[in-house]
């Protein structure tokens, strides 16, 4: 009975608002794309964002308490424009559980390794806490995940999410603004060619420098790095092999990895000849490949945040993020691309 009363007079009501506030936010998008109303269409987008995501910590807040994981962020923004109807789905399963005995418990925060990924949804958007049997306990798992395990795991969440963001940048949503552009600006006289070149001039520099950035945190080979003209002759080495030379159970520092080169206890790959300061990046095949197929990478990366987040954080393959990654193989860089999953 408590957690029928919770659910309908604490959580649907800001159930509702949350609906309401994410419906809000996307017509104001919309009214901006459409070119409806951009001035304020922007200022009302950027307030609605702001209450909306106030009031996802305050509804995180009642569920779970303080010091919850900072991903519910990115997973409240993606469920509140369904949190009413979902919410009027958990009054009536809180209503039945009166007279079934489940277990529903909105202030149960779901754990990965303690429910399994579809015990977690159901606790999530359902408040329904899993049978205790699906429940990993000590006895059976050999313990649970150590913080470390379970912290670095969700940085790859959020590492695989931000790179899905940017994949979003250089996707068929850049080309659909651009005919947008081109399209409303397409009136025959001097000012709107003139538009339309400078929209395409825009969407190829938005294209080439996403891309770039999104295959270097996807494992794709770009020697996008910043070299210091101080060091002429910098070492390219890599990091885990050096880790295992020390024996460090961490990355190891530039001046650790330096001296290791220098004492003969590793031997690094190769060596770069560097006469100026700046970010270099060079176009390997893999990087022209990539180049070309940018529009639909957003698909596979798709695909590779959904496994980050289901993964367990014991898994000895596991969602990792790309300079942490054991890619020594052609098989291991494939499949650290295809699934964002390595050795660490």
């Amino acid at each position: 009975m408590k957690a029928w009363l919770f659910s309908v007079f604490v959580m649907t009501p800001f159930a509702a608002l949350q609906t309401g506030l994410a419906a809000f936010f996307g017509y104001s998008i919309y009214s901006v794309v459409s070119r409806e109303e951009i001035g304020g269409g922007i200022f009302l987008a950027i307030l609605s964002l702001a209450l909306l995501l106030g009031v996802n910590k305050l509804v995180r807040l009642i569920r779970f308490g303080g010091g919850t994981w900072f991903g519910y962020n990115i997973l409240d923004l993606i469920v509140s424009p369904l949190q009413l109807p979902l919410m009027l789905i958990v009054n009536l399963i809180a209503f039945i559980a009166i007279f079934t005995g489940w277990d529903i418990d909105a202030r149960d925060e779901p754990y990965l390794d303690d429910y399994g990924f579809f015990g977690c949804v159901a606790l999530y958007l359902f408040h329904i806490v899993p049978d205790y049997k699906t429940k990993k306990s000590k006895a059976f798992s050999g313990g649970y995940t150590g913080g470390s395990d379970r912290s670095y795991k969700w940085k790859t969440v959020a590492y695989q999410f931000a790179v899905l963001l940017l994949t979003v940048v250089h996707s068929p949503l850049l080309l659909i603004l651009l005919m947008n552009v081109v399209e409303n600006h397409n009136d025959g006289s001097d000012g709107g060619v003139w538009i339309g070149v400078l929209a395409l001039i825009g969407a190829i520099i938005v294209y080439f420098v996403t891309v770039q950035w999104s295959a270097h945190f996807k494992g794709v080979k770009t020697h996008f790095d910043y070299w210091d003209p101080n060091d002429v002759k910098r070492h390219t080495y890599n990091k885990w092999e050096v880790r295992q030379a020390l024996g460090l159970d961490r990355d190891p520092t530039e001046q650790e990895a330096l001296q290791a080169i220098a004492d003969g206890i590793y031997k690094p790959v190769k060596t770069k000849q560097v006469n100026t300061a700046g970010w270099k990046t060079a176009f390997t095949l893999p990087m022209i490949i990539y180049l070309i197929c940018g529009m639909v990478i957003v698909f596979n990366q798709f695909f590779v945040f959904l496994l980050s987040i289901i993964i367990s954080a014991k898994a000895t393959v596991r969602p990792c993020i790309a300079k942490d990654a054991r890619l020594r193989s052609f098989g291991a860089k494939l499949r650290y691309f295809l699934f964002g999953t390595a050795e660490l």
